[in-house]
C-alpha cells in the first residue's frame, strides 16, 4: 500500500491529473509539453500499478520489477500505443519520441526504485 501513497507515485499521477485538466479546459500550453508530457508520466504511474499487484498476487511485500520486465513493459506499451494502436484508431498519431518518453519516465522508476532500497545506515 506504500507504494500507492509514495511522493513519487502521487507527483506522477498528480501531475498527469493536471495535465489532463488544463486540457480539458483548454488551457494554452506550449506544444513539448502537450506532445510528451503524459508520455513521460505513464510509465511511472504504470510500472507502480504493476509492482502494486504483483506484489499482492505473489503476497510478497519485497518483491520488485527488474530491469528486464521494465524495459518489457516499455516495448509492450510502445509497440501497442506507437503502432497497432495508430493503426486502428486514426485520431492517434504514431510518434517516436513517444518512445523517448516511455524510456526516460521507465529511467526514473528504476533509479526511484534503486534508491528506495538502499540500506539505511545507522551509528
Amino acid at each position: 500500500m506504500r507504494l500507492l501513497i509514495s511522493k513519487y507515485f502521487i507527483l506522477h499521477l498528480g501531475v498527469y491529473l493536471i495535465f489532463r485538466l488544463m486540457r480539458y479546459l483548454e488551457v494554452s500550453m506550449p506544444e513539448l509539453v502537450t506532445s510528451y508530457l503524459a508520455d513521460l508520466c505513464a510509465m511511472p504511474v504504470i510500472l507502480v500499478l504493476i509492482l502494486f499487484c504483483l506484489r499482492k498476487l505473489r503476497r510478497n511485500e519485497c518483491f520488485e520489477l527488474t530491469s528486464l520486465q521494465v524495459f518489457s513493459v516499455v516495448v509492450y506499451m510502445g509497440v501497442l500505443l506507437e503502432f497497432v494502436f495508430p493503426q486502428i484508431f486514426h485520431y492517434m498519431i504514431s510518434d517516436p519520441l513517444d518512445l523517448a518518453a516511455y524510456l526516460l519516465g521507465a529511467l526514473s522508476y528504476i533509479l526511484w526504485r534503486k534508491e528506495e532500497r538502499k540500506p539505511v545506515i545507522t551509528a
